[in-house]
């Protein structure tokens, strides 16, 4: 019996850390294709730190699934560019990308890894707060002209 209680006690938890995931789309309103990174701080047992990732390529008229694991009351960062034109969707936070190539940078906001990784650039970013609630959420991000 004792048994029974663990195995529903750990089914539940499991069910109640993934109702606390949110996901993050972007849906893309211009006739070109735009191109996405995000960054988000990434906190564990062993580090915390600022992460950013992409790219991401959303196409004329789609939306794209670009995070499905944003936690509990995370603040979310992200750039975006047109493919053809200068287009950029940009903010106030300095977060380091990788100009043409996919990425994944820690600590992406530290001067550190730029003097280091002399192929980073850095992109001001604009601010997102995603609040989940205790069921995933689905947060779409417009791009538009």
């Amino acid at each position: 019996m004792k048994q029974v209680q663990r195995l529903t006690l750990v089914l539940g938890l499991i069910i109640f850390s993934n109702s606390l995931k949110s996901q993050l789309f972007f849906k893309n309103n211009t006739n070109e294709p735009v191109y996405v990174a995000i960054c988000m701080y990434y906190n564990s047992q062993e580090s915390q730190y600022f992460g950013s990732k992409g790219w991401y390529k959303v196409d004329p008229g789609d939306k794209r699934l670009v995070s499905s694991a944003i936690g509990f009351n995370n603040n979310i960062y992200y750039y975006a560019h047109s493919a053809l034109t200068d287009k950029e969707y940009t903010g106030e936070r300095s977060i380091l990308v990788h100009p043409t190539d996919k990425f994944f940078i820690k600590n992406a906001n530290k001067e550190y890894q730029k003097i280091e990784n002399p192929n980073y650039e850095w992109r001001k970013f604009r601010h997102v707060n995603m609040q989940a609630g205790f069921f995933q959420t689905k947060y779409t991000i417009n791009l538009n002209y």
